[in-house]
This record gives C-alpha cells, sequence and structure tokens, in this order.
C-alpha cells in the first residue's frame, strides 16, 4: 500500500490524506485499517511524512470514540509533542485546538493540557499561542487561570537565548533569527491576548491581563502594538476598568512615528467612545480625533472621516452638532494645505447618514457651499459631491418653504448663519454655477450632482 511505499514522496501523498480517506470509510473499520496505517505514518523515520500525518489527528479523533482516543491517539500526540524534529512538534502546535476539541474535554484537561504548557514553552510557542482563546472553551476556567495565565506572561516578554559561537557570521545569522523569532511570538501572544479578554471576565482580564495588554501597547515592534489596537473593540464591554491602565499608552501612540500605529488608534475611537460615553471623549479622546485631520499622512486624515458615522450612531446629532462641528469648521478656517479642507468637506459626506438631525445637516450643508467657492479646483469639485449627498438628505418640504426667500437672505447673512430651508434653497443654485466652472473636472462632478439634485 502507499503508506508503506518505498518512496518518501509516495508516503507523504498518503501521509496528507489518511483523514480524508479515513473519513469516507464506514467507522466501524477505521480502528482495524486505518489507525495502523497513521501510528505506522506518524513514527516514519522522514519528517516529512510525520509532519503531514500528525495534521491529520484532529480529523482522525473526531471519528472516534473518548475510549479509542484514548487508547490509540493520545500516545501518537505525546510521541509529537516530544518529537526531533521542530517541524513535528509546529505541525502539531498550530492545530492543538482543533486537537483538543475532537479528543474531548475530559482527556484534554487530564492529558493535552500538559502537553500544551510545553509546546507554549518550546521553539514553537508561536504556532501554539495561536490556539489560546479556543482553549479556554474547552477546559474550566479554573485550570486555565492556573495552567495557562502564568505562562503569558513569560510569553510576552519572551527574550532570546544567548548565542556564543566560534564563527562571528554565524553568531551574527543567529541572532537575526532569534530576533525574529521573538517578534514573532510576540505578535501571536498579543493577538492571544486580545481574543482570551471577553472569555476571561471582568476582573481575571483586568489582573492578569492588563499589564500584559500595556507592555504589547508600548513594544517596540509595530505590528504587537496594532495587533491590541485593532481588536479593541474586544475590551469595549469592560473598557471602564481597563481605561485608568491603557487610555494613557493609547494617547501616546496617537503621535506614533508609524502612520500605521496612528491610524489604528483612530480606528478604535468608536469603540472606546462607544463604551466610555461622551463625556470622556470631550475629555480624553476629542483632541486626539481632531489631530487626525491635520495629520501628514492622508491615509490617517480618511481614516478619520470613515469612523464619523460610528461616532454620529454612537454619540448623536446633538453631541457631534456641539462638539465635533465647531472644530471641522475651525479647521475648516485655518488650513493651512487644500487637502486638510478636502478632508473635512469629505467627513460632511460620510456624515450624509439619515439619522443626521435638521441642525446638524444645516451647519454640513452651509460648510460644503463654503467649499463651492473656494479657490483651490480639487476642494470645489469635492464639495459638488458633498453638496449633492447633502440635498439628498434634506426634505422636500424644507424646499419649499412658505417664508420669503429674500427676507431670511438678509436675515442670514448679517447673523452668519444659514437655516436650514435657506441651506437647501443656495445648494442647487450653488451647483448651478459650479457647472460653469472653468476647471472640467468641477463640472463634470457639479453636473452629476446636480442632476442628481433635481432628480
Amino acid at each position: 500500500m502507499m503508506c508503506n511505499d518505498d518512496t518518501p514522496m509516495v508516503r507523504r501523498a498518503a501521509a496528507a490524506n489518511i483523514g480524508k480517506f479515513a473519513a469516507a470509510m464506514e467507522k466501524e473499520h477505521i480502528a482495524g485499517m486505518i489507525l495502523p496505517l497513521f501510528r505506522a505514518l506518524t513514527a516514519d523515520d522522514q519528517d516529512s511524512v510525520r509532519l503531514l500525518a500528525i495534521e491529520n489527528s484532529a480529523a482522525i479523533a473526531e471519528l472516534l470514540s473518548q475510549e479509542e482516543n484514548s487508547l490509540h491517539v493520545l500516545p501518537i500526540v505525546r510521541s509529537s509533542v516530544e518529537d526531533r524534529s521542530w517541524r513535528v512538534r509546529f505541525s502539531i502546535a498550530k492545530d492543538f485546538f482543533p486537537l483538543s476539541r475532537a479528543m474531548g474535554t475530559q482527556i484534554t484537561e487530564s492529558e493535552l493540557l500538559g502537553c500544551f504548557s510545553n509546546l507554549l514553552q518550546a521553539e514553537v510557542r508561536a504556532a501554539a499561542a495561536k490556539n489560546l482563546s479556543g482553549y479556554i472553551s474547552i477546559i474550566k476556567s479554573e485550570l486555565f487561570s492556573s495552567e495557562i495565565l502564568p505562562l503569558l506572561s513569560a510569553l510576552s516578554q519572551d527574550t532570546a537565548p544567548n548565542v556564543r559561537s566560534t564563527f562571528l557570521l554565524l553568531r551574527f545569522v543567529l541572532q537575526i533569527f532569534f530576533v525574529l523569532m521573538i517578534r514573532y511570538v510576540a505578535a501571536a501572544v498579543s493577538i492571544a491576548c486580545m481574543e482570551l479578554a471577553p472569555k476571561l471576565g471582568e476582573a481575571t482580564s483586568k489582573s492578569t491581563l492588563a499589564p500584559l495588554l500595556l507592555l504589547f501597547l508600548r513594544d517596540e515592534v509595530v505590528d504587537v502594538r496594532l495587533n491590541i489596537l485593532k481588536r479593541m473593540e474586544l475590551l469595549a464591554e469592560w473598557m471602564a476598568s481597563f481605561e485608568s491602565v491603557l487610555l494613557p499608552a493609547i494617547a501616546d501612540l496617537a503621535r506614533d512615528l508609524q502612520w500605521r500605529v496612528r491610524e489604528a488608534v483612530i480606528l478604535s475611537i468608536p469603540a472606546l467612545a462607544g463604551s466610555l460615553g461622551g463625556q470622556y471623549f470631550q475629555e480624553h479622546l476629542l483632541e486626539i480625533y481632531v489631530s487626525a485631520f491635520t495629520d501628514m499622512v492622508g491615509e490617517v486624515r480618511l481614516s478619520a472621516t470613515k469612523i464619523l458615522p460610528q461616532l454620529l450612531e454612537s454619540l448623536g446629532s446633538d453631541y457631534v452638532l456641539q462638539n465635533v462641528m465647531p472644530r471641522l469648521n475651525q479647521i475648516f478656517d485655518k488650513s493651512v494645505i487644500y487637502q486638510e479642507r478636502v478632508n473635512v468637506l469629505h467627513a460632511l459626506k460620510q456624515m450624509s447618514v439619515e439619522k443626521v438631525s435638521s441642525d446638524l445637516l444645516n451647519l454640513m450643508m452651509t460648510l460644503a457651499i463654503r467649499g463651492a467657492h473656494d479657490k483651490i479646483p480639487n476642494v470645489r469639485f469635492v464639495a459638488s459631491m458633498t453638496l449633492e449627498q447633502l440635498c439628498k438628505l434634506a426634505d422636500a418640504s424644507v424646499v419649499a418653504a412658505q417664508v420669503r426667500y429674500v427676507q431670511e437672505m438678509d436675515t442670514c447673512f448679517c447673523s452668519g448663519v444659514l437655516t436650514l430651508r435657506i441651506s437647501c434653497a443656495l445648494c442647487r443654485p450653488c451647483l448651478t454655477e459650479l457647472v460653469n466652472d472653468a476647471d472640467r473636472d468641477v463640472k463634470y462632478y457639479s453636473s452629476i450632482a446636480l442632476d442628481a439634485v433635481q432628480g
């Protein structure tokens, strides 16, 4: 048979597919026919055969009873965890959670937990760490806390062993390898910690994970910091308990030299604002958010506009009207480069949602009309697209108001404030003017906007 073929290439193919073959057989024949072959493949003298065979452990365990798993599969797992080849250990480490789930809670708690702990301390600990968040769902929480959580602290501060070599070149190469391995471990553990937080409970997360998360937020590796920031919504439910520990670090990261980190901070703000409320946003997050509109990197500025609908949803139109819109007006007025004004107009377009209040819509349209008269063509055509979206939101009855237009024009310009009725009335003439603009891009976008508005 192929499993016993003299050619390693054939045995590798058999090892890779033995799980599929077992699934296609009747269960009563698996123990007698498949398990001896599986045992032989996992003990093959070629590690490339063993690692492919061990990848099928979970698939085969799912087909067997708990007693059969304990008798046949468990010895194979123990052997593979201590295999002389790191590639075989890596193969079983990366899929240890599916294997444990297939073997059942009893075997996992009594036998596999020790194997998993060993993998978390071996060369393959980064691969094993990816199973952490799943593992808590199949063993008792107190067992997880006593056996696994203590290892997280050590993993989070993983350091390279001293490399001693007679040859300087070899020492240099090995040092690079260990540095890369450390970064890989830190990235894997940071993800696992964030995924564990909702499952551990507030008290355990605060006492055990909070110090680790703070450590990761200040890690020198960019990807580690990003892993925490991108998963901040996982902590949203208990953010009030974490804010005193994590928020100062997040505020520091808003000034990080890496633009991806600054962007991730901005994208995490909706989760923080939704959990901590408008008052906290006003006192601690508003300045961070507003500063993103003048960031030197366009992706960061764009991300600030993208989260506005979420802020509008969690904080409400009145809050945005009173606290965010004045700052956007200020940025528009004091902009040094035209891209900042363009970004503000993009923000208005993002806020063009049905839940926006009439007062907020009024201010948005007023600012967009100002943009339509900007001296920079790029600002004008973005303003035309923004006006298209805003006019679609305006109630038709507003435009058909019975108050005399000329009288209101005198009042509004004297006070410097447009009513929504007048904003809508000014929108179409403004777009009509832009249709005759000297810039062809402005003419094109404004004509599309005017057609959409006139319907």
